[in-house]
């Protein structure tokens, strides 16, 4: 296992054998570890499909819709504070503490 997590981590083969070797001494305090991944997409929280665009893909735009879905400032590129917590908001606080 610690040469899977060693491998995942990209460690060089020396510092592989020198956490190899510390943990064969029982030193476990620079094993590197690697954490759990996930992914969030923070983009489709706040964004639209841009009707007027021709592309293929569709473009996306900020929702602008009433608050509390109104996540454009006004500039096109800055969220509002809806914005921002809806985003803060799609994030499972429980999956970002540390592994069991």
């Amino acid at each position: 296992q610690l040469a899977r997590i060693q491998h995942k981590a990209g460690l060089s083969k020396e510092a592989e054998a020198l956490a190899q070797q510390a943990a064969d001494a029982g030193d476990t305090r620079g094993l590197v570890t690697s954490p759990t991944v996930s992914y969030m997409d923070a983009e489709s929280v706040v964004s639209v499909p841009d009707t007027t665009s021709t592309a293929d893909p569709q473009e996306l735009k900020l929702g602008n819709d009433p608050a509390p879905a109104d996540f454009d400032s006004g500039d096109h590129v800055n969220l509002t504070a809806d914005g921002y917590l809806s985003i803060s908001n799609a994030y499972d606080l429980v999956s970002l503490g540390p592994d069991a």
